[in-house]
């Protein structure tokens, strides 16, 4: 897997913190998670072609 930049996501995920009012980890664990769902269900449907 390779690395990308994401230019922003520290305030991103910033403004979602104080936004819901939700800790910094607990904003960055989700959005890991989705990002890794995303990639999944990407590889999986290229790997159908």
């Amino acid at each position: 897997m390779s690395m990308v930049s994401l230019p922003g996501l520290t305030d991103m995920i910033n403004v979602i913190s104080r936004e819901r009012n939700l800790p910094k980890h607990a904003v960055e664990a989700a959005l890991k998670e989705a990002l890794l769902k995303r990639l999944r269900t990407l590889s999986s449907n290229s790997a159908l072609r």
